[in-house]
């Protein structure tokens, strides 16, 4: 009996040494698969050895991590406040702690959590932090007034000031396909251009959930050795915004007045409805219909009434450079008011995407891709053929905050690219656009 408890006490320390390897390497190799973003695969491999491992700060932190990311906020948060009660300065467990609270539509909880956290806490942490308040504040007091507004002024240059095609001529088979010049003004032109925008938006508390929200911009761009082709836009929205829990829904009358050369070129008038849901802290979806009357003053022959709808997502991701992510679908119909004139309505779909990426404090680089197909009612009568339309764009840039006595001032370099493959030789386009801008926020 003696040699048995004699030998067994030998073999302790091997059994104990054995047992931490093994659940070294069942940590590490949940700590890869959250890495890699198979967070459920850890919260099942993690989730084998709770009865032996819960109560190890290393364990619940790893668990609490997996449990939210895989759906299991409730899960999260025991997880982490068994971290804290271990080890209360466990800073990391507390911002993840705080985070599950707000899954949890707890956002009084996940409020305190982060402020105990953000004053100690680094620049960039402490600008996350801040994206998770202003989630809170959205979420849980949203009946706020609120103002702001902007003016930007940029200069660059605009390879294709008109949109238009580069070729002098077309061939018109409409009729017999005789050979016709191009005015001037219906040929590509390039030119340096200055910039000037601005615009505002508020909401006004009508009661605890309801709110009266406004939005105006007006934009102008004048073409330095094309001023022909300068253009303003000047439009706004106003309307009734609704908090329901995790929701936003608005219902608004919109507007908009474009000019070329200082002549109305056509306005719009309408109806939109935006449904807003805030899926969690992180993620955004958004659902939008708009109906509107769009009028041309000098050629009412274009005249169309426009029915549209979009459903975009916004994902913020917790990870160094604080990524977000944007993709959008969309698509309507532009139904033409004179009847013998098909070809100018419009069926039409597009996609959209992008992101924001924070190279360091203070410095956000942004890009974008755009698709657009549209596909007209009938044939054009001067090319005997339906215009089918495909819009590429793409666009690249950055947000550069400037600090000490500049605060709310930023420069704006950005750079587009757009090309439309059009059937019709006059809407087929290509064109380049760079601006350094300059924007004050109020």
């Amino acid at each position: 009996m003696k040699h048995s408890i004699r030998a067994v006490l030998l073999a302790l320390p091997l059994i104990l040494t054995s047992t931490y390897i093994i659940a070294s390497e069942h940590l590490a190799d949940a700590k890869q698969l959250i890495k890699e973003g198979k967070s459920e695969q850890a919260y099942a491999l993690l989730l084998e050895t709770f009865d032996r491992d819960a109560g190890n700060p290393d364990y619940d932190y790893l668990f609490g991590l997996a449990a939210m990311d895989a759906g299991h906020p409730t899960e999260a948060v025991f997880a982490f406040e068994r971290v804290l009660d271990t080890n209360p300065d466990h800073a990391e467990a507390r911002i993840e702690l705080a985070r599950a609270y707000f899954q949890l539509n707890e956002y009084q909880a996940a409020q305190q959590e982060f402020e105990t956290v953000r004053e100690d806490a680094p620049v960039a942490v402490q600008s996350t932090i801040d994206k998770f308040l202003g989630a809170i504040k959205y979420a849980s007091a949203p009946a706020q007034k609120h103002f702001e507004a902007f003016i930007q002024a940029g200069i660059g240059y605009d390879s294709n000031v008109n949109g238009a095609t580069d070729s002098s001529s077309v061939l018109l088979p409409g009729f017999g396909n005789i050979l016709v010049t191009l005015d001037d003004s219906g040929v590509k032109k390039d030119s340096s251009v200055v910039r000037l925008d601005t615009g505002l938006y508020f909401e006004e508390p009508v009661n605890n959930d309801t709110s009266l929200y406004g939005r105006a911009y007006l934009n102008g761009r004048a073409p330095l050795e094309e001023g022909q082709f300068s253009t303003e836009t000047i439009g706004g929205t106003v309307g009734m915004l609704r908090f329901i829990g995790n929701n936003q829904v608005r219902l608004g009358v919109t507007g908009q007045k474009y000019f070329v050369d200082e002549r109305t070129n056509f306005n719009m008038g309408g109806v939109q409805g935006i449904w807003q849901h805030l899926i969690d802290s992180n993620t955004r979806v958004s659902f939008i219909g708009k109906y509107a009357a769009i009028r041309y003053p000098s050629q009412d022959v274009r005249d169309v009434n426009q029915a549209s709808a979009g459903v975009s997502i916004t994902k913020a991701i917790v990870k160094k450079g604080d990524p977000v992510l944007f993709a959008s679908l969309s698509g309507g119909n532009e139904d033409e008011r004179d009847d013998d004139r098909p070809d100018m309505g419009r069926n039409y779909y597009g996609i959209s995407t992008g992101g924001l990426y924070t190279l360091k404090p203070g410095v956000t680089a942004i890009a974008g891709l755009g698709y657009q197909h549209s596909r007209y009612g009938a044939k054009d009568p001067l090319f005997a053929t339906t215009r089918d339309d495909d819009l590429f764009s793409a666009s690249a840039g950055m947000i550069i905050d400037l600090q000490d006595n500049w605060d709310s001032w930023d420069i704006r370099p950005v750079i587009q690219y757009t090309n439309n493959d059009s059937t019709i030789p006059i809407n087929d386009y290509s064109r380049w656009q760079a601006y350094v801008n300059v924007r004050r926020t109020f």
